[in-house]
């Protein structure tokens, strides 16, 4: 895309380029989304972009979902449960104050999956009181919340990600100070 500069002199036109090449790619699909929560600046960036735009939620989520698979193999039952569940009150539940929006069919599975862990009269995680009874339940399935976090992925790819690469915060932030390269998606 060129864009020309006209003089208030008719007779004398400039051109310059402005084009995304410069900056990296060419557009939107050019960006990997992974890379960018994965880039802690980046994912700042897109933070406050999401924040200003009343979508921060599934950006959160995602993060979440990230760093609760980060510590599955290496925390408790009691701890691994715990997290999930609070993901899944904050995020999923009908009582949920920041929803994510995923279909109702995947809300019930993981709903229906949940059940088991949550106490039905003070939101306590059963399975803690469970081994305070005597009883073990396994940990939750390390994928319970894949389905959610792709959904989310999507979303922000197709939804937030676009308007935040046109925004003042992605160009001071993340253009200016070449971050892009690390953003891009490989080959």
């Amino acid at each position: 895309m060129e864009r020309s500069q006209v003089s208030h002199d008719p007779s004398t036109i400039t051109s310059t380029t402005s084009s995304k090449p410069e900056q990296g790619f060419n557009n939107t699909s050019d960006l990997d989304i992974n890379k960018m929560i994965t880039e802690p600046k980046v994912r700042n960036t897109l933070l406050e972009h999401a924040v200003g735009e009343l979508s921060s939620e599934n950006l959160i989520f995602v993060v979440k979902i990230r760093t609760w698979k980060s510590i599955w193999e290496k925390e408790s039952t009691e701890k691994i449960t715990k997290i999930a569940t609070n993901i899944y009150k904050e995020f999923i539940d009908r009582d949920s104050i920041t929803p994510i929006n995923i279909p109702i069919s995947m809300f019930a599975k993981v709903e229906k999956y949940m059940k088991p862990y949550l106490d039905s009269t003070n939101s306590k995680p059963s399975a803690i009181s469970d081994v305070e009874n005597g009883k073990r339940l396994e940990k939750p399935l390390i994928s319970i919340f894949d389905q959610c976090e792709k959904e989310c992925l999507m979303i922000l790819e197709t939804d937030t990600l676009p308007r935040f690469a046109k925004s003042e915060l992605f160009e001071e932030n993340v253009i200016k100070k070449g971050l892009v390269q690390k953003i891009l998606k490989s080959g």
